[in-house]
């Protein structure tokens, strides 16, 4: 007989199937059964673990009476002394990821053919010129030489005119930048392809902008226009942006005995909190 109920096939497919089907039960009730449990035992234990939460509470606040005015006010000087430390370590992480993606940008700029970049920190400014004087920690030892063009970056990556060296040292530079009326260079307007010079023509410079002299008379004014570098100057290579044209004088050829018109230009340098250059030379060396 038992024989028989083992070589039933029927028999053995019935029982197996009736196993493979109490698993998928038991599979598809899990996660009911699991979230039950868990509200089950959340319930049951929250009143245990809020009492013991409560008493923690209850004994701090007890244990701040007994201490005098003076003590609390120690603790509180305390306590606020760690969260300015924590406050001033806060602002420093977040300035050196700053500084660190200003870095790989300027790493990063392919100069053009015959030019190479070396990187330069600014170590100084001149108090009375912060925009306008800048010192690097490069200087004759790194190949830096006067007149060489010191270039910053854009936030999509773009090199832009921060200024030209003007004295070198052995380890050290001093840069005046596009905002310095002593620098004085030719620059190029992109669309017309007109030329010009930078700190020229008689006008003062403004909050955020600077003059540019010698535009020729037949000049027809482009809103926004950019102004770029011409390439003239042994040490500034061509092509690097400088800022953007925001107004230019009217053209009355009858009534005035100017041969050039002058304009006013916005610089694409934000010279205020940059920390890092690169100095423009020649490959060769020259």
């Amino acid at each position: 007989m038992a024989g028989h109920f083992r070589n039933d096939p029927g028999r053995n497919w019935t029982i197996l199937a009736v196993v493979l089907f109490l698993l998928l039960l038991l599979l598809a009730g899990y996660h009911s059964l699991r979230e039950a449990a868990g509200r089950f035992t959340g319930n049951f234990f929250y009143p245990y673990l809020s009492l013991a939460r409560a008493a923690h509470d209850r004994l701090s606040d007890q244990t701040l009476l007994f201490y005098n005015r003076l003590e609390l006010a120690a603790r509180v000087r305390q306590l606020t002394e760690t969260n300015r430390h924590l406050a001033l370590q806060a602002s420093a992480a977040a300035a050196l990821l700053d500084e660190n993606a200003e870095l790989r940008k300027l790493l990063d700029l392919t100069p053009a053919a015959g030019w190479k970049y070396v990187p330069a920190e600014i170590i100084l400014r001149d108090p009375q010129h912060w925009e306008g004087v800048l010192v690097i920690n490069r200087g004759l030892e790194s190949g830096i030489r006067p007149g060489a063009a010191a270039v910053t970056v854009t936030p999509d990556g773009r090199p832009i005119l921060a200024g030209v060296v003007r004295q070198v040292n052995r380890n050290s530079a001093e840069i005046i930048t596009v905002r310095n009326p002593a620098l004085q260079c030719s620059v190029r307007l992109m669309n017309s392809n007109a030329t010009g010079i930078l700190h020229s023509g008689g006008r003062r410079p403004g909050v955020n902008s600077v003059p540019i002299g010698f535009l020729p008379m037949t000049l027809h004014p482009v809103p926004r226009e950019a102004v770029f570098t011409t390439g003239y100057e042994n040490g500034i290579p061509a092509g690097i942006k400088i800022g953007e044209m925001l107004s230019i004088e009217e053209n009355n050829g009858l009534f005035t005995n100017d041969l050039h018109l002058s304009g006013m230009m916005e610089p694409a340098a934000y010279l205020g909190s940059i920390r890092f250059l690169m100095i423009s030379c020649r490959a060769d060396g020259r």
